[in-house]
């Protein structure tokens, strides 16, 4: 069976850390964790256990104060003509990851039944907490229209009114 150590345990732990952090969770937050864990990897090679926890505590809050400084404060507003980039496909109706002002944000389309493709220029309309609503720049820009909704059929199976 494999037994890890103090040392590795800690470095392992950053190490997921600071990969979590560059994948999708923004805001230095749990990379501050991070490169605190890898910190503790040092001092557990020559401390106790409980020094380790207090350097990786003491360094993790020291580093999210630190960073909060660069963090804009939390506005609703939203600027004027803002625009945001889809980082993947935005599946109608649910939730996805774009790039907007240097930041990774979740976002959302206006347009329910509108599916959004990967590195589609958009067009931000709103900030609903740390949720964006986009439309595509083209809808914006009224270069292109969406599709309209295939027609609902009722159940004796004819369309309905024309």
């Amino acid at each position: 069976m494999l037994e890890l150590n103090a040392p590795l345990l800690w470095a392992i732990v950053g190490l997921v850390l600071l990969s979590i952090e560059l994948v999708g969770v923004p805001g230095f937050m749990v990379g501050s964790a991070g490169v605190a864990a890898l910190l503790a990897a040092i001092v557990a090679m020559f401390a106790p256990v409980a020094i380790q926890w207090v350097v990786w505590a003491l360094v993790t809050a020291i580093l999210i104060s630190y960073a909060r400084r660069f963090v804009p404060k939390e506005t609703t507003d939203i600027k004027e003509s803002t625009e945001a980039r889809s980082l993947k496909a935005i599946p109608a109706g649910q939730k996805g990851r774009v790039r907007y002002a240097g930041s990774i944000w979740d976002a959302k389309c206006d347009i329910e039944s509108l599916s959004i493709p990967a590195g589609e220029d958009l067009y931000v309309m709103e900030r609903r907490g740390n949720l964006l609503i986009v439309i595509p720049d083209r809808l914006a820009s009224g270069r292109d229209t969406p599709d309209p909704p295939p027609p609902e059929s009722t159940s004796s199976g004819n369309p309905g009114p024309v």
